[in-house]
């Protein structure tokens, strides 16, 4: 087993009402680590982005912003293990996400990946029903707001939704076709109930 291991706290700003939830996450893993002789540091998001000193085997990162996981990925280079990896959580961008699920054949719903400040082109919308429902979330992270992933019910709303996603800033959108049915959420998480309905 390594003998130091690294936290780093999630970004406020990704982490909209769980700020102390996911510490609380961090640190718990963090004190099981101390319990079994591991020698264990914890770094905020902002902190560790700025060359704050580590001295790890093994990096936990809840980390999510762009300045972060490039240190992350130099401090991956230089042989700590990171659980996640850079490159992992930058997967998880949905600008990446969509691409790199078609790419492994994992089936999901059309989508497009479109600017927000730019008028709709077909050539990206091809394959969406633009009257069937289509889901505009914001295209780079997870939904941080309820906002950010809204229902469209034709192209007047979806233009609607980009220009109010424009005028916040987030600079793409992904428009996903919406597919009837039940949502089931599943979370790998022990000592308890695995899924949500």
């Amino acid at each position: 087993m390594s003998n130091r291991a690294l936290g780093i706290y999630r970004e406020p700003e990704f982490s909209p009402g769980k700020v102390e939830a996911d510490a609380a996450i961090l640190d718990a893993v963090l004190s099981e680590l101390k319990r079994e002789g591991v020698e264990i540091q914890a770094l905020d998001a902002v902190s560790f982005a700025a060359g704050a000193p580590v001295q790890a085997d093994l990096v936990l990162p809840m980390c999510q912003g762009p300045r972060a996981l490039k240190r992350l990925a130099e401090v991956e280079q230089s042989g700590a293990v990171a659980i996640n990896s850079a490159l992992s959580i930058r997967n998880c961008y949905r600008d990446l996400l969509a691409a790199g699920l078609e790419s492994a054949g994992v089936p999901t719903p059309v989508g497009a990946l479109v600017p927000t400040g730019d008028p709709l082109d077909a050539r990206k919308l091809a394959g969406l029903d633009l009257s069937a429902g289509v889901f505009v979330k914001r295209g780079d992270l997870h939904a941080l707001a309820p906002e950010d992933v809204q229902r469209a019910a034709d192209r007047a709303e979806i233009e609607s939704i980009l220009a109010s996603f424009a005028r916040r800033g987030v600079r793409f959108a992904y428009l996903q076709q919406e597919v009837a049915g039940r949502v089931v959420k599943f979370y790998g998480v022990g000592g308890g109930t695995h899924f949500s309905v």
